[in-house]
């Protein structure tokens, strides 16, 4: 029986460390582990310029920098390019592997071959790092892009604002409007450029490029071209301001430049300009009161402005412009101002309450009313969903009224307090005399 139970206490303690060994061999399979793919590398790669531009059949060269911020280690790595999009041209590492000592930097070069580039198609590269050596050997550095633009000897490019400095493409009658180009020496070689601006049409303004201050109609430039370290475009601004009988049309304008010494152009870079129609407004109806009493002098005004130009298409001016002034839907007063390109102004007439809700409408530019005549014929609009505008005062009678019923309330009242009042003296005067 001994042998037995010493046999059966052998069995299960075996079997507690079966169970034990295999939940610790569990954790070390399921558990996560921190590997050394898991950390970034501590080299950082750096690049001497990320966009370079390079001679159709010639080479450019990228000059990399790989810091090492690992104090304790030097680290040994493997340089890859990766071309976006496909197979790229011919390129030559100056070394495919590159030593870091610890806590110091190294330099390599990437040259890229364009003997078999084509001009309009852009090159992207990837350039990336992995560690071979060293504490952090497996992981990669960070990854720098890269772009190379094949060029001729001598291109242009011209860059027009897509509308003038304001954010529009309208002006006015008298106003000024300016716009912005870009002429880009896209070549590799310095040139001059010739630049000229010129109608497609009939503006009857004035209009050129600015240059010092003064207008012109042509200006030429010297830029630098790629191939130096030097800005290689210029920007011009032209000017814009219609005559004062200018009508509401579109204009086209064209910029044409030329290289000289590589003859080459951009020409027909066409802008437009639009000359717009007047757009006569009532912002608003407005009370010198924000209610009333019968009787009360009040004042109603309308803010009113041209957001658009001072000519219609007939010709018809915004000068002597009709405003009416309706109550109740009747005509009331009509007010004949002039209202420029921008103008915003406020008319009233005054007027004496009665009780009720007076409804007062602001209505410009309405001849259909007819009866009145500020000398000036119907303009047309580009808009005239804009032109009324109504309000309304609340006016109530001078003096309050006490209801019927109150009125009998206080006079039943003050009867009963005078028969009390006598009651009490009567009775006074009766114990007296006894």
């Amino acid at each position: 029986m001994e042998t037995q139970q010493i046999f059966l206490t052998s069995t299960a303690s075996t079997t507690f460390r079966l169970a034990l060994f295999s939940f610790f061999l569990f954790c070390l399979l399921f558990i996560p582990t921190t590997t050394a793919q898991d950390n970034p590398s501590l080299v950082e790669l750096s690049v001497d310029d990320h966009s370079k531009s390079v001679l159709l059949g010639d080479s450019v060269t990228f000059v990399f920098t790989l810091a090492n911020f690992d104090e304790d280690f030097d680290q040994n790595v493997q340089m890859e390019v990766l071309f976006v999009g496909g197979e790229g041209p011919d390129y030559q590492l100056s070394d495919d592997y590159v030593d870091v000592p610890a806590d110091f930097t190294s330099t390599t070069n990437l040259t890229i071959d364009c003997s078999n580039c084509t001009i309009g198609e852009n090159i992207s590269i990837v350039v990336q790092g992995h560690d071979k050596g060293g504490a952090n050997s497996g992981n990669d550095t960070n990854s720098v892009s890269l772009l190379v633009t094949p060029v001729l000897d001598y291109d242009v490019e011209v860059q027009a604002s897509s509308t003038g400095q304001t954010g529009d493409s309208t002006v006015a009658q008298g106003d000024t409007l300016l716009w912005d180009f870009t002429i880009i020496n896209t070549g590799w070689e310095d040139d001059e450029f010739e630049i000229s601006f010129s109608d497609i049409g009939f503006f009857q303004g004035l209009f050129g490029i600015l240059d010092d201050g003064d207008t012109s109609d042509s200006l030429t430039l010297e830029i630098s071209g790629t191939g130096s370290n030097n800005q290689n475009y210029a920007m011009i601004t032209v000017v814009f301001i219609p005559a004062d009988d200018e009508l509401p049309i579109s204009h086209d304008f064209s910029l044409d430049v030329e290289g000289i010494a590589g003859e080459t152009e951009s020409s027909e870079n066409i802008i437009t300009i639009i000359i717009p129609s007047p757009n006569l407004a009532v912002r608003e109806v407005t009370f010198s009161h924000s209610s009333s009493i019968a009787g009360q002098s009040i004042t109603a005004s309308a803010r009113v402005a041209n957001d658009g130009g001072s000519l219609d298409i007939f010709g018809a001016t915004t000068s002597n412009v009709d405003v009416w002034f309706l109550m109740d839907g009747v005509t009331i007063t009509v007010i004949c101002i002039d209202l420029a390109p921008g103008d915003e102004k406020t008319v009233s007439f005054d007027f004496i309450s009665t009780i009720g809700v007076r409804e007062v409408t602001a209505r410009i530019n309405d001849y259909d009313l007819g009866g009145y005549d500020c000398g000036n014929q119907n303009i047309v609009e580009s808009n005239e969903g804009n032109n009324v505008a109504i309000n309304s005062l609340t006016v109530v009678s001078s003096t309050e009224t006490t209801p019927s019923f109150i009125v009998s309330f206080y006079n039943l009242f003050f009867s009963i307090t005078i028969v009390s009042f006598i009651s009490t003296h009567l009775r006074f005067r009766k114990g007296e005399s006894q």
